[in-house]
């Protein structure tokens, strides 16, 4: 990769010339598509929305475990699916 000739070769030196790089690419062939940076995994939204599900899960579990018999179990289950707040979604 081609480094700034003005710049001292330091990690923010080398950010702004990949930018700068991405920023002036322009397409030499039919078909062509920009450069693409290979994906790392999920998203940071996709990782918040997976940890809060498993907190609620586990919240849930946490309240149903506390049953002594099935009438019980059934009457929690139903306490928790009418304090939902979203649950005609």
């Amino acid at each position: 990769m081609k480094h700034s000739l003005t710049a001292p070769a330091t990690p923010l030196a080398s950010m702004f010339d990949l930018l700068a790089h991405h920023l002036s690419w322009r397409p030499t062939g039919v078909g062509a598509t920009p450069p693409r940076a290979p994906r790392t995994g999920r998203s940071l939204v996709e990782r918040l929305e997976n940890a809060m599900w498993r907190a609620r899960q586990r919240d849930v579990e946490r309240a149903l475990a506390g049953s002594v018999d099935r009438a019980d179990l059934e009457a929690r289950m139903r306490r928790l699916e009418r304090s939902t707040p979203f649950r005609y979604d």
